[in-house]
């Protein structure tokens, strides 16, 4: 499993809160999950 790869948009909060946990491992995983989150409230 790549540390970066597509997700979908129809993720569930609690399953990104998952993802964070899973790439906060990693400082591109940490880019990668406030990108997302950034996303999520910009289209909220």
């Amino acid at each position: 499993m790549p540390d970066i790869h597509p997700v979908p948009r129809g993720f569930l909060i609690s399953q990104d809160i998952g993802m964070a946990r899973l790439y906060s491992k990693s400082l591109a995983g940490m880019y990668y999950t406030i990108v997302i989150l950034k996303g999520r409230i910009i289209a909220a």
